[in-house]
């Protein structure tokens, strides 16, 4: 049996200094922002007709896209490390904000 110090061995850790991103520099929030200003800036009033299947179905189909796209955020981790966090070099420790750590288990 393999002792408490040898199993700790197979394991590589690797830091990534991280901050994170002003809210409105963020590439999910901007593309929300230009989808609904785009339905809007297409559609404009004829969004209020509700006798209007287009305007509304394409109100229908955005909200999803939005909704999709904000909630990215919260089923993947990659991702989430992307959109929302700048890499930083290590020597630029007092602007980070948060630190990724991944562990690798090697045999």
């Amino acid at each position: 049996m393999e002792s408490s110090s040898e199993v700790k061995k197979k394991k590589e850790y690797t830091f990534a200094l991280l901050r994170r991103r002003t809210i409105y520099l963020r590439a999910d929030v901007i593309s929300v922002c230009i989808l609904t200003s785009g339905l809007f800036w297409t559609f404009g009033w004829q969004l209020t007709d509700k006798e209007d299947l287009l305007a509304i179905g394409c109100l229908v189909l955005t909200i999803l896209l939005n909704g999709v796209l904000l909630l990215c955020n919260y089923w993947s981790v990659g991702y989430h490390e992307t959109i929302a966090y700048q890499a930083l070099d290590n020597r630029q420790i007092e602007q980070c904000t948060h630190v990724r750590i991944r562990i690798d288990n090697k045999k």
